[in-house]
């Protein structure tokens, strides 16, 4: 769950403009594996429209975290499930 995780920097993505232009919304849901340093390592997409996917995993990959420390005080890899939402203001 990302609320154990401690975010130095997110990166909101960008709009696929198909969707966009059909006011499409959803949500994707990323499996991410962040490594000793705090970056994504491992991306994994466990649903999500297809349309907002690629956007999705190319923001994620620019994401950073505070590494998690183990019982030793060395930096240790782990896994959050982070939900990504796409949506549009109502129009007027």
């Amino acid at each position: 769950d990302s609320t154990d995780v401690d975010f130095i920097s997110t990166v909101a993505p960008d709009y696929p403009a198909a969707a966009r232009a059909s006011r499409e919304t959803g949500v994707v849901v990323l499996k991410v594996r962040f490594d000793t340093a705090g970056e994504p390592d491992r991306i994994t997409v466990l649903e999500g429209p297809d349309v907002f996917v690629p956007c999705a995993t190319e923001a994620m990959q620019q994401w950073r975290a505070t590494p998690h420390v183990d019982g030793q005080g060395r930096p240790r890899e782990f896994d959050v499930t982070i939900r990504i939402r796409f949506s549009l203001p109502e129009k007027e």
